[in-house]
């Protein structure tokens, strides 16, 4: 009984501890949040792609390609790749957070790299920093079935 009171009592603590940290400004690791580098994750108005969604999908058909590599060893599946889109709407900080291949992965950085400016983000009414995710599918082709 006298462990489940220290473990009870422990754990309030540490809620505490950490809503005391959060309300300096402070993370759970007690570093102090830095206000330069604000991101608006939950944007009211998310970003668009010039041409919206049709466009961004003409865009990915015209510019991604296969990596022959992984073509050749039968890979296919879905990728994540997150990133910024920019006040001004440029793309920026590219990240795959759902790996593939290593060159299914790079080709899905370099499209993303080359995206023309996005319609950005906002937060009433004013442009912001917004983080997007975009899930890319490698599928192979099916091989055709010709009867003579």
């Amino acid at each position: 009984m006298k462990k489940l009171h220290y473990l009870l009592l422990s754990l309030i603590m540490l809620c505490l501890t950490a809503t005391h940290l959060q309300a300096q400004g402070s993370d759970s690791t007690g570093v102090k949040k830095d206000e330069s580098f604000k991101v608006e994750a939950n944007a009211l108005d998310m970003p668009v792609f010039m041409g919206g969604y049709e466009g961004l999908m003409n865009f990915l058909q015209q510019n991604l390609g296969y990596p022959q590599d992984a073509l050749k060893q039968g890979i296919e599946g879905r990728i994540a790749v997150q990133f910024t889109v920019s006040k001004d709407g440029s793309i920026k900080h590219i990240n795959v957070i759902r790996s593939l291949f290593p060159s299914c992965d790079a080709e899905a950085v370099r499209v993303v790299s080359i995206m023309p400016k996005w319609v950005p983000g906002k937060l009433k009414g004013k442009p912001v920093d917004a983080i997007y995710t975009l899930p890319l599918s490698f599928k192979l082709p099916k091989p055709s079935s010709v009867t003579y």
